[in-house]
């Protein structure tokens, strides 16, 4: 996770700027997530789900994929939909530097990162603008002879003097690699990126949680006639408990049993989630219902456990 990123204040005037104050504020919200989020890399190229940026930007998974085709139709990005990698065209100017020296450690971060990204359909676009700025090596292969921008040509005596510091990195790592030692550097470099990953499937895991969650308390909602909100304070508490292993069906059902057990009386008014859902009471209250049905809102039955007698009886979710 990075700790800070650079956004240029050019980004309002520049003529990418006023294209995307053209296509709406979404499209605004997007852009300026997609340079700034914690799954980012300084290269502009990552891995990123649209469901995780719909997740983090606030904004519906319709809304932000339109907001992300505009974005790619003006040129400010490329998204990968197989994949799932996008490639902020001009992040890697803006968040490393026009050009790198051979010496710089981003170098060999760099190359680590590019070294292990897929075969994604942008990746030969982004070797060419990249290539010379950041010193990056064909590690992927391409067919065709790669030229850089025409912006960044250097003269020819810099060329040679480049082509001769990479042909020295190159016998240097051969050498470390046939001594038989560890490149502790490029170890520590796939660590990172693995926790990094590590924490975007985090990241999604939590929002599909929080989406059955919202399905719980709109279930409660309906079966009580309560107006509970989609707030932290009331889903947290159901997440938590279906992170733990309880499925969403099992929720339903015990709010099936509590209803019919408080129903017309005083103890409805703790009918809500603080206390259904709290840690001391839930598994007490679930411990009780068993699901016999898949459809708990339509037309299961819900076995209630007597705990005197062992016998089962049946109540109708009503």
């Amino acid at each position: 996770m990075r700790e800070f990123a650079k956004i240029s204040p050019q980004i309002w005037t520049s003529e990418m700027g006023r294209k995307i104050k053209s296509l709406g504020l979404e499209a605004r919200v997007i852009s300026f997530y997609l340079s700034s989020n914690p799954s980012a890399h300084m290269t502009g190229v990552y891995y990123i789900p649209i469901v995780l940026i719909a997740h983090e930007a606030g904004i519906s998974i319709e809304k932000t994929t339109n907001a992300l085709d505009s974005l790619c139709q003006i040129g400010y990005c490329t998204y990968d939909y197989d994949q799932e990698y996008v490639w902020v065209h001009d992040m890697g100017v803006d968040q490393v530097c026009s050009q790198l020296k051979s010496n710089d450690n981003r170098v060999a971060a760099i190359n680590t990162h590019y070294a292990l990204l897929p075969r994604l359909s942008f990746l030969q676009d982004f070797y060419n603008k990249y290539a010379r700025l950041f010193l990056l090596k064909n590690c992927h292969d391409f067919i065709t002879p790669l030229q850089a921008p025409s912006d960044t040509l250097r003269s020819n005596e810099k060329e040679k003097d480049n082509d001769k510091e990479i042909e020295n990195e190159n016998k240097n790592e051969k050498k470390s690699i046939l001594s038989g030692k560890p490149d502790i550097a490029f170890e520590k470099q796939i660590s990172s990126i693995k926790k990094s990953d590590e924490k975007a499937q985090e990241r999604i895991d939590t929002t599909l949680l929080y989406e059955q969650a919202k399905e719980v308390l709109e279930f409660l909602n309906k079966k009580a006639k309560r107006k509970f909100r989609f707030e932290e304070y009331n889903l947290k508490l159901i997440v938590a408990k279906l992170r733990s292993g309880v499925g969403v069906d099992d929720c339903r059902a015990m709010i099936v049993r509590k209803y019919n057990d408080w129903k017309g009386t005083d103890m409805m008014k703790y009918f809500r989630p603080a206390t259904l859902f709290n840690p001391g009471k839930f598994e007490q209250y679930i411990g009780d219902c068993v699901i016999e049905d898949d459809d708990i809102e339509d037309s299961s039955r819900v076995v209630i456990q007597n705990s005197v007698t062992k016998e089962g009886y049946s109540c109708e979710a009503k």
